[in-house]
């Protein structure tokens, strides 16, 4: 739910009125409470009107002082309303709020009975109560924030007008998408095709367009993740799977019409529409819209003509011109003026608006050197000191610690957070670097302290080594991770991955430049290598320690 509090110092302002539809259209309120409008009942409603909700609750002013206005939508379940001199207090029926509502009703009547007590430890109750009570405040407002975050509120459309409800939201994209992916002019369109190969032969053709027969849609039906991929009326693949006998018929009825008659039903291919965020608080489509994917086409056919050289970090490796992410693209090319300008024309393609153009071409005009930074959470450039490049994940944890209330929370408590929270930072850099020996003793120690705890800023005494408390439960520790020892198991699991998955790009980069004509398991280690591979090759020994070669035909066996 979205919703408003202003003191708007008279609603009868020439600027009041624009300014809450200005601001209604780009934040899609649920609801409004204003104060000190020093306006009468009749003249709120008319306000109500011109805003479009549908009802209201009005505290008159005394004395041209003291009045408040509450108004809301159809959706916002109000289920009670009081008011009081000051405020308005408003009930709303929400699932998931009434759950936390409870517990912060509850919280609240715990906090007041001990307040009122004469038991001895009142004070560290009270002290307790109130950092639980802190924390369900914090669960509730981070709960509407992914709620206002995951919903298209609004939109606005190229006129400059806004959509008003659900039903025009979804009109407003079938219109976009519609007339995005609707063919203007086709000039140019050759050079898109010629970087596409046909890769659907003949007897592929063949085995497409015949009969879909009801042993192939049982198969598709059945290998579907059970709980993935629910409908707009919450049915998931576990429905189909499980009922399969009895609504069979009316399913493989409805597929082989559709593949016979190209028409299906339009219930059929209602879905949900899921959209990345480019920017905070979109206003209109374009800051949702995915990469065109004939950029890819047009990049490669650059490549092949030699206008763009790309990045080749070996000699006879693969030369990568681009990477495209969820939202985001890199694009690799020698930095002279004709692979710029090539570019720059690839980009300005002819099929693009002229404002697109510009925003699409405007970085290439200030383009700036990186020497350090991070991209997708990992740093860009590995210098010699590695202490200093990963120190932001000590900080982190350091920070993270800082902000636990360390007396509040038992041991299994600090075990808990320790496990879930802590530990946990340091893996997806760990995945991929090895991290120094010091750095992952001072992120021990800071988890050791924090363990142990401290008075007046002095640590207390560790009755119990650290390494000792990672051995294992039924050995009488307590299950901590050895840092050092996971961040080179999950380094062992890339080795394990590229030598399974041979065409992905990253094993056929690695391949051509360190082992092209041996195993990975096998190959030396350049001194001057990439901290990447070398952090992998850390953990090679720990791979074969439980890789097992199977004998086939035995060409690969040396005698």
């Amino acid at each position: 739910m979205r919703a408003m509090v202003w003191n708007c110092q008279s609603a009868g302002s020439p600027l009041t009125i624009p300014h809450l539809k200005e601001v209604n259209s780009l934040l899609s309120l649920n609801m409004i409470f204003l104060s000190e409008t020093k306006n009468k009942t009749k003249y709120m409603e008319k306000v109500k009107r011109i805003l479009n909700y549908d009802n209201c609750y009005v505290v008159e002013a005394m004395n041209r002082a003291r009045d408040m206005y509450l108004m809301w939508n159809e959706e916002t379940k109000v289920k009670d309303i009081k008011n009081l001199p000051f405020t308005i207090e408003v009930l709303i029926e929400d699932e998931k709020e009434k759950q936390e509502w409870k517990r912060i009703d509850s919280l609240k009547q715990q906090l007041m009975k001990e307040k009122s007590s004469k038991i001895e430890g009142r004070k560290e109750r009270v002290a307790v109560l109130k950092n639980q009570l802190v924390g369900a405040y914090k669960e509730e407002e981070q709960y509407w924030r992914r709620r206002k975050r995951n919903k298209i509120g609004n939109l606005q459309r190229e006129d400059g007008s806004w959509t008003k409800d659900d039903k025009e939201i979804a009109e407003e994209i079938a219109r976009y998408y519609k007339h995005l992916f609707k063919a203007t002019r086709t000039e140019g369109i050759e050079e898109v095709l010629e970087g596409i190969h046909v890769t659907v032969t003949d007897q592929i053709n063949t085995n497409l367009t015949r009969p879909v027969e009801e042993n192939e849609i049982k198969v598709t039906v059945f290998s579907m993740n059970p709980n993935k991929a629910p409908m707009p009326d919450g049915m998931t693949p576990l429905f189909f799977q499980k009922f399969w006998p009895t609504i069979k018929e009316d399913v493989v009825k409805a597929i082989k019409a559709f593949f016979q008659s190209g028409r299906m039903l339009k219930s059929l291919y209602h879905t949900i529409i899921s959209h990345i965020l480019k920017v905070d608080l979109p206003t209109d489509l374009k800051q949702y819209r995915p990469i065109s994917l004939c950029l890819s086409s047009v990049l490669k056919n650059a490549t092949r003509q030699g206008s763009i050289s790309g990045l080749r970090i070996s000699k006879h490796g693969l030369a990568i011109t681009h990477l495209f992410f969820a939202d985001d693209m890199l694009i690799f090319c020698k930095a002279v003026g004709a692979e710029t300008r090539k570019l720059r024309e690839i980009l300005d393609y002819k099929n693009t608006k002229e404002r697109d153009r510009e925003e699409s071409c405007e970085p290439l005009a200030g383009v700036k050197t990186v020497n350090q930074g991070k991209y997708l959470g990992l740093p860009m450039v590995i210098t010699r000191t590695k202490g200093q490049v990963f120190a932001y994940i000590k900080d982190s944890i350091k920070a993270i610690l800082h902000s636990w209330k360390n007396k509040f929370l038992s041991a299994a408590g600090k075990e808990v957070m320790l496990k879930a929270v802590t530990m946990a930072m340091p893996n997806y850099a760990m995945s991929y670097f090895k991290l120094p020996g010091t750095l992952c003793k001072e992120i021990t120690g800071l988890m050791a302290k924090y363990w142990w705890g401290e008075t007046e800023g002095k640590s207390k005494v560790h009755w119990c080594s650290w390494d000792r408390m990672m051995k294992a439960k039924m050995d009488g520790g307590l299950g901590f991770r050895n840092l050092q020892c996971f961040n080179k198991v999950l380094l062992g699991k890339q080795i394990w991955r590229m030598i399974r998955f041979l065409n992905l790009l990253v094993s056929k980069i690695l391949k051509a430049k360190y082992y092209p004509k041996e195993s990975m398991l096998n190959c030396k280690i350049p001194k001057n290598s990439f901290w990447f591979w070398q952090s992998v090759m850390s953990a090679r020994e720990v791979v074969k320690g439980g890789v097992l070669k199977r004998v086939r035909a035995g060409k690969a066996i040396r005698i």
